[in-house]
């Protein structure tokens, strides 16, 4: 079977790199800066290590993590939640990055939401054609950046995911649409399950 590359670890931290910046770059790492606008808790307990006015990195480095004392920190994975069809769809209409915004959301989800089995979290997902995470996900693919760290499992971790938008200028309207909509029970009934949210709203300078 050809290797499988080791999936990249991101660190989102508002300290010093330490190792370098550049001895990161030469290990592999891709390295990206922020400027924080503003951080807004909406639901929990919020952070103290992230303020407005600093400088964040986001730090990706493939099999291991950057900074393991970062105030996040996750790891990409393979698409739970969708079908191979979908997964190509979303694949093939997705947006790059683009900057110059982006916004960090890190989400931690109730015991109750992890007591269900996975065909039961699956329907949540997917409660119809038309509604739903992936179906309100899916609208907005081929507009705003998303990448998905799961972080549940990672030690030292407070968060079960933090998902990262980046975007232009000109689609934020777009974007408030979609944190509407995925926040709407209503719509998106999986939202039910979230007891700990935060946004973190940036300015990409790298």
């Amino acid at each position: 079977m050809p290797d499988v590359p080791p999936r990249p670890l991101a660190s989102f931290t508002c300290f010093t790199p330490s190792p370098s910046r550049q001895a990161l770059a030469e290990s592999g790492a891709k390295i990206t800066s922020y400027h924080v606008d503003r951080v807004n808790p909406l639901r929990g307990a919020g952070v103290e290590r992230v303020l407005p006015g600093q400088e964040l990195w986001r730090i990706e480095l493939p099999g291991q993590l950057a900074m393991r004392d970062a105030p996040f920190v996750g790891a990409t994975q393979h698409l739970v939640y969708t079908d191979a069809e979908t997964r190509h769809e979303l694949v093939r209409i997705s947006a790059p990055e683009s900057g110059p915004l982006a916004v960090l959301i890190p989400i931690q989800k109730s015991s109750e939401w992890w007591s269900l089995a996975q065909d039961e979290r699956q329907a949540y997902f997917e409660s119809s054609a038309q509604a739903g995470h992936i179906a309100i996900g899916h609208k907005y693919a081929a507009r705003i950046y998303r990448r998905l760290y799961h972080a549940r499992y990672l030690a030292h971790s407070e968060w079960d995911f933090l998902t990262y938008f980046e975007f232009p200028s000109e689609e934020q309207g777009a974007f408030l649409e979609l944190l509407s909509a995925l926040r709407d029970p209503a719509q998106n009934p999986e939202w039910v399950f979230v007891e700990r949210e935060l946004e973190i709203w940036m300015t990409r300078r790298t």
